[in-house]
């Protein structure tokens, strides 16, 4: 949010203007004939001015935004029950608003969603959404949600990324690759059937430059096989760096 700084206080500068105007004026004395001329001093040339602060947006009216777009993100949940009813978990996004209210960029800084098409489904939600219009220029917001699982629903089994040690270490390389020499540390989340195959998988990163290296991160991902989690499927996370 822009810091305003207060208008210094005029009346004091007044006041001595208006005693200097009062004062009695000297004679104009002649000039020295031996004096040099004065010498022009060159115009100060303008310098340009760069707008690095952000705007102000109200964060009551930001709130209220994420509130309507509840139903459209239960959709994107929803449309994946198919493949698997046990998706849940919470994402943390990042926004920047331009001043017309409209999403410039914006990314999922976290997410233990374990779908990257629910991820990608809930960032073209908030890119399609009228924002409030932040005053003097763009602003960024952050907020968090969790989604929970229909009642009725059992939760996959946690389970220790380390436990899949032999399956996750020979893809390291892969999944670093991916990421073309981007910095950043990626947090992967996947659920894992009773076979061993993966259901679903998706990533997410702090860094917001990161867009088709987490697909090929998630493809990487999907296309292990792990060894059987028991008689229910489970989920893990783990990062790459």
């Amino acid at each position: 949010m822009r810091r305003v700084r207060p208008f210094a206080p005029v009346l004091p500068a007044l006041a001595a203007l208006a005693l200097t105007a009062c004062a009695p004026r000297e004679p104009a004395r002649a000039p020295d004939p031996k004096s040099p001329p004065p010498v022009k001093k060159a115009a100060a040339k303008p310098q340009m001015k760069m707008a690095s602060e952000l705007g102000y947006v109200d964060p009551k009216e930001v709130d209220a935004t994420f509130a309507r777009t509840q139903e459209s993100l239960l959709a994107c949940l929803e449309q994946r029950t198919s493949v698997f009813d046990g998706v849940s978990g919470g994402f943390a996004v990042f926004l920047r608003l331009s001043d017309e209210g409209r999403v410039r960029w914006g990314h999922l800084e976290s997410s233990s969603l374990g779908d990257r098409k629910v991820e990608k489904c809930i960032l073209d939600v908030f890119r399609k959404t009228q924002w409030p219009r932040p005053d003097q220029g763009d602003a960024e917001v952050r907020n968090k949600h969790d989604f929970d699982l229909p009642e009725g629903v059992r939760p996959p089994q946690a389970l220790s990324a380390a436990r899949f040690q032999n399956t996750l270490g020979p893809a390291l390389p892969k999944l670093a690759a991916c990421k073309g020499g981007e910095r950043g540390t990626v947090e992967v989340t996947a659920y894992v059937d009773t076979s061993g195959a993966v259901l679903s998988a998706g990533a997410a990163s702090r860094n917001g430059k990161l867009g088709g290296e987490l697909d090929c991160m998630v493809d990487v991902v999907r296309a292990l096989s792990f060894p059987s989690p028991g008689s229910y499927p489970a989920k893990l996370t783990f990062p790459v760096d």
